[in-house]
């Protein structure tokens, strides 16, 4: 379900290893580095090598693949280059489901690379990588949530999450997402209940994303502490800020209204540095925001802690009052999905 299939004038392209290379000064001064954005990792010729650098400089490395391109020579290759996480995107347990979702994929196959990833770590001793299995909710496969669990169990992986169809640019998107803006559907909750029951059978760790929209103090972007670079070298807060559109305006739906959103870009890392980038004013007051939303929550806990109750309510009226930055007012990211 990439996004890139609803945006006619989605500009794509693969980062170049001189950008790679420009951002790579900064590695030492930041604990995780995960090469995925708004496409497929494993199409860049040079991700073997970014790994390399990246790991080099100390950092936690991961991505997020769907898995058709990872075949038992790339396999044994990220394991001996210690690569911390994979993320293996099947949205479907069985072939029909999957195939109608990701087409053009071949749901055997992508199955016999996880358990070749799978088989080879356990073979080789190795502890790295965690094995992911991410599975998008959406209308046509919640009902196959449970039938992962027990997926997930049989290739061996690691742990699973399932994730929100939450990058909403055409009807098409919000007719499939699970979640509303109107309440909560107990059929869905019931489906992620069930899948946690047969989680916990299996001993395998799940998480779901909520499917009730909640204002949160901080967004799990959380544009505070990370950075979003494009495949060009644009600077951004998160992934969700910087969709690739040509002319730099997002589409959204966003509870049933269409917004046309411009994109936030604080600079180019082929241009300038980036603590200068980091340090402009703009991207300060941008920041600032969370910023005060974090320190409002601190207050809350410390009340909480205290058993000051009414102080409680008093902090939650001024959360309220905080204002998100317009890119993400319409952003579903910002209600906790």
């Amino acid at each position: 379900m990439c996004p890139r299939v609803s945006v006619p004038q989605w500009n794509a392209g693969d980062m170049e290893m001189e950008t790679f290379l420009r951002i790579g000064r900064y590695f030492p001064y930041v604990r995780v580095v995960y090469l995925s954005g708004w496409g497929e990792p494993l199409l860049n010729r040079n991700i073997l090598d970014m790994i390399r650098v990246a790991k080099r400089a100390g950092c936690t490395v991961g991505f997020t693949t769907n898995g058709i391109l990872l075949n038992e020579q790339l396999s044994r290759e990220v394991i001996r280059l210690k690569v911390d996480m994979i993320g293996l995107s099947i949205d479907g347990a069985v072939p029909e489901t999957y195939e109608s979702i990701r087409v053009g994929a071949e749901f055997s196959k992508v199955i016999r690379n996880v358990k070749v990833l799978s088989e080879l770590k356990r073979n080789l001793g190795a502890s790295k990588p965690e094995i992911v299995l991410t599975f998008l909710m959406m209308k046509k496969n919640i009902e196959e949530l449970p039938l992962i669990i027990d997926l997930a169990c049989d290739l061996g992986v690691d742990r699973v999450v399932a994730t929100n169809l939450d990058c909403v640019m055409k009807p098409f998107d919000e007719e499939m997402h699970l979640f509303s803006c109107n309440g909560v559907n107990r059929a869905f909750m019931e489906k992620i209940k069930e899948a946690e029951r047969r989680a916990a059978e299996h001993k395998i760790p799940f998480y779901a994303y909520p499917i009730k929209l909640e204002p949160t103090v901080i967004c799990s972007a959380d544009p505070l502490r990370n950075i979003f670079f494009t495949w060009d070298g644009l600077v951004a807060p998160c992934v969700y800020a910087a969709i690739p559109v040509k002319d730099g305006l997002m589409p959204r739906i966003f509870c049933g209204k269409r917004y046309t959103v411009p994109r936030l870009i604080f600079g180019n890392i082929m241009e300038k540095d980036l603590f200068e980038i980091w340090n402009e004013h703009k991207y300060q007051d941008f920041r600032r925001y969370f910023t005060k939303r974090e320190a409002v929550y601190s207050l809350s806990k410390f009340h909480e802690s205290l058993g000051l109750t009414a102080g409680n309510i008093d902090v939650e009226t001024h959360l309220k009052n905080i204002q998100l930055p317009e890119v993400c007012k319409t952003c579903y990211k910002a209600y906790g999905v």
